[in-house]
């Protein structure tokens, strides 16, 4: 059983973003109503020893480091640049700003322990073989259709005189790191000899279905089939685990000659490549990548293993039959909302300045450096391994559903990866914690050794701001103080996974200038927090209770350390993750003191007032307005139709009512037109006589036997509207004569 610990935690990603609604007015010139300027003494005060990166003393980058504290006119120091970044990042959290300083990475990963992402033998299937090269202005790939050859390391020492079974099945250690495990030893090998066999290549029989098809190199035939033998790395040695059932690879790879030629590999895909296999970290290459990366830069080919879409398009490639396998999503995909918003701006960017694509301002907060006060001597030197943990690892940077059991750690059905569509961890914090004196490394090209500052150091900075509304110096003195909750530490420097930078910031500043400020920026993120409709508040949130009990120093320091390379793939075979940091150490929610508990719930009911009439107002205005255009499109519709009574009456019922037997159009025509004339019946002889016409040709359209009962009461009725009674008897009379 593995036990989950971690170095590191999130805070919530807060889904909704504050963007204070005078941003777009700030300036370093033109000042704001009630704006503030001053000052902010700080002393900093290191609580567990402290390393701020100076000058190298080493000059090859790729070998173990070595770094002097930072100095300032040879004083040492913490830049005010650090200060700033530090207090900027508590800020952003607090002030539920955007996340948009982050890397939008395409992470690959090559767990073969979770089949629902990587399924090893459809994978292979699904491979082509190809070969990489740079022409013109891009990358491109030509490759063959067919599946992949394989050639067992016998058949190759058959026919190239080699010793691959030996070397890579008993004598074979994986122990030995580097080239030892490469594709390039092999290649070493066969040193110049031509890997391409031209008509030599025969089949031999399958030993089951899936398998892919097995060659031998028959050199006294001239019919065969021709392909390049190609190598990748030996990650274990083939052996026999049991009579005729072996373990381990004993297979290379044959590619056939290219049918598909001059493929273009899209630049994202070749980007996602690059970044799969550390081509900006020298320290983290592989031996193969090394070797490939340089045949590439010269103008030749180097054999890759590619997958296509349903279009036929580069989908992603590797160095290896089995290679990573990019996710589906990019960072920045599970990034949602205003979190990508470029035209308006969080408390961080209208505070501390931005620069986004054409658009910039400066910032209205200068932080100074912090020199250590007094005569300060080094602590002994460390030696540690100060890497970033890969985010790629979706149990800890992926938040998971967990069962809700005596146990926190086991996750609830399967894994959530960069595959789904779900939110990131969230913001990354080193909790604050003792250090650890027993833990240490030995000097390798990861290892960096420093010499820290010890704990009690202090250091004197100062802030200087200039024209801030209360609010924004609020937020400010919030992100310092964390809200104001007592034996809260920021984490400066280098080495904070392991404890190193744990300071107290105190501020030196008139205490009514400070609780006003800071009340007015909490008023304004809990009327914020109600105007969006959230749950609880913003003091009680998930984010600001995540942030202080990591900013809080832990009794737990065994879980919070960095877990053993062989335990990451048994964390995900056992289904289990990491939570948030409460639930992880079992932290109760943190408690505001009475004092500040009754300010704020007497300023929520006020504002939830406040809101709700303001609401009340809106939706009246709205409901007025709604009445008002309802009204207005009511009197227009009855203009347009007096308008266009007006225009047939003028045209007259000649042009009106056609000329018809069909009574029904008759009836309907009439109807309108009387309607139009406001009930007045038509009185000039000739219109009379033009509707008694068409209704006459109506009538004459019925058999003979029912026009004597053609004028019924309805039709009658019509009549005596339309052209009146004296008319209307007077026609139908005029029908009884008829034989």
């Amino acid at each position: 059983m593995s036990t989950v610990t971690s170095a590191y935690n999130f805070v919530p990603i807060n889904k909704e973003v504050c963007l204070p609604d005078w941003a777009d007015y700030v300036s370093q010139d033109i000042p704001l109503q009630g704006a503030l300027s001053g000052e902010i003494d700080l002393t900093i005060t290191a609580k567990t020893p402290i390393f701020v990166r100076g000058k190298s003393t080493v000059s090859n980058p790729n070998a173990h480091q070595e770094y002097e504290f930072m100095k300032h006119n040879d004083q040492y120091c913490i830049p005010g640049s650090s200060i700033k970044g530090t207090i900027a990042n508590v800020l952003e959290i607090i002030s539920f700003g955007k996340l948009n300083r982050i890397n939008d990475h395409r992470f690959s990963q090559r767990d073969w322990n979770n089949e629902k992402i990587y399924d090893k033998q459809s994978f292979a299937q699904k491979n082509k073989g190809g070969w990489l090269y740079f022409e013109g202005e891009t990358y491109k790939i030509d490759y063959n259709t067919a599946q992949i050859g394989r050639i067992e390391h016998k058949e190759i020492d058959a026919y190239f005189k080699t010793n691959f079974v030996e070397l890579f099945g008993e004598n074979f250690d994986q122990k030995i790191p580097g080239e030892n495990k490469s594709a390039l030893r092999k290649y070493k090998l066969l040193k110049d000899r031509n890997l391409k066999v031209e008509n030599k290549l025969v089949e031999l029989r399958r030993r089951h279905r899936h398998e892919q098809q097995r060659y031998k190199i028959q050199p006294d035939i001239t019919n065969g089939a021709s392909g390049t033998i190609v190598f990748s790395g030996q990650s274990s040695e083939r052996k026999e685990v049991r009579e005729g059932v072996w373990k381990g690879k004993n297979k290379e790879f044959i590619f056939w000659e290219p049918n598909v030629k001059k493929k273009e590999v899209p630049k994202q895909v070749m980007k996602d490549f690059f970044f799969a296999y550390y081509e900006d970290d020298s320290k983290k290459r592989t031996t193969d990548w090394e070797h490939w990366r340089k045949v590439l830069a010269n103008g030749e080919r180097v054999p890759v293993f590619l997958q296509l879409d349903e279009k036929d398009n580069i989908k992603h490639f590797g160095l290896s039959m089995l290679y990573k396998l990019p996710f589906d999503q990019r960072v920045k995909e599970l990034l949602k909302g205003t979190h990508h918003e470029k035209k308006q701006y969080d408390f961080v960017e209208t505070l501390f300045g931005y620069s986004i694509e054409k658009e910039s301002s400066k910032g209205r907060v200068s932080f100074q450096h912090a020199f250590a006060e007094g005569f300060v001597k080094e602590c002994k030197p460390k030696t540690l391994v100060l890497g970033e943990p890969k985010a790629s690892y979706y149990p800890f940077y992926i938040p998971q559903e967990f069962i809700r059991d005596d146990s926190t750690i086991i996750i609830n059905g399967e894994y959530i990866t960069y595959n789904d569509d779900v939110p990131l961890a969230g913001r990354k914090r080193y909790p604050i914690k003792k250090i650890d004196d027993s833990l240490g490394a030995d000097e390798s090209a990861f290892s960096t050794t420093f010499k820290p500052l010890p704990a009690g150091t202090t250091f004197k900075s100062k802030i200087v701001y200039h024209n801030l509304l209360p609010e924004e110096l609020g937020a400010l003195l919030c992100a310092l103080t964390f809200n104001g909750v007592e034996n809260c530490h920021h984490g400066i420097g280098m080495a904070k996974p392991y404890g190193y930078g744990a300071v107290a910031i105190d501020i030196m500043m008139y205490e009514s200038v400070r609780n006003k400020a800071m009340m007015a920026f909490r008023t304004y993120m809990e009327s914020w927090w109600i105007a969006e409709k959230l749950e609880g508040t913003w003091s009680e949130s998930e984010q600001l209770q995540e942030l202080i009990a990591m900013a809080r120093f832990s009794h737990q320091s065994k879980k919070l350390t960095y877990m053993e390379l062989t335990d990451f793939p048994q964390i995900i075979k056992e289904q289990k993750a990491l939570p948030r940091f409460t639930q992880f150490l079992g932290i109760e929610p943190h408690n505001y003191s009475e004092s500040y508990q009754k300010e704020i719930n007497a300023f929520i009911e006020i504002e939830k007032e406040r809101l709700a009439a303001i609401e009340e107002a809106e939706r009246l205005k709205k409901e007025a307005e709604e009445k008002a255009k309802a009204e207005a499109a009511e009197a227009e519709k009855e203009a347009n139709a007096a308008k266009e009574r007006q225009e047939n009456l003028a045209k007259g019922l000649f042009e009106w009512l056609p000329k018809t037997n069909d009574y029904g159009l008759i009836a309907d025509k009439m109807d309108k037109w009387i309607d139009m004339r406001n009930e007045e019946c038509i009185t000039d002889t000739a219109e009379i006589n033009y509707v008694l016409l068409n209704v006459t040709a109506s009538r004459k359209k019925k058999p003979s036997r029912h026009r004597e009962r053609f004028f019924n009461e309805k039709k009658t009725n019509d009549l005596i509207r339309w052209i009146g009674k004296e008319e209307t008897e007077k026609f139908i009379q005029s029908f009884t004569n008829e034989s």
